[in-house]
């Protein structure tokens, strides 16, 4: 089942309509789809804090990225493992690894 739109689109809000990953300063605003971060097959839910902006490229197509170099993701805090909870943070590029703002 697809992300809601309207969670879709807040997500895409948040991510002022660019990709939130920015491998190698990536800031693409065409080809943008929800990313769960903890996926739906381990459990993880739609929800704001699960979900990241993502463009194509950085999450799958490309050579870096997030679904080709999963330890790298998972220390990001862009993949979560399934005996690991759900975010209850959001990720974004002013909190990299889902560590709230100070």
């Amino acid at each position: 089942m697809p992300v809601p739109d309207d969670l879709r689109a807040a997500v895409f809000r948040r991510a002022m309509f660019r990709c939130e990953v920015e491998l190698h300063g990536c800031w693409i605003t065409r080809d943008l789809h929800p990313h769960h971060r903890k996926s739906k097959g381990r459990g993880g839910p739609d929800t704001y804090e699960n979900l990241v902006c993502v463009c194509a490229w950085c999450h799958v197509l490309g050579p870096l990225a997030i679904h080709r170099r999963p330890a790298w993701a998972a220390e990001e805090g862009l993949l979560i493992p399934s005996w690991e909870p759900a975010p209850t943070t959001v990720w974004t590029r002013m909190t990299p690894r889902g560590v709230p703002e100070q």
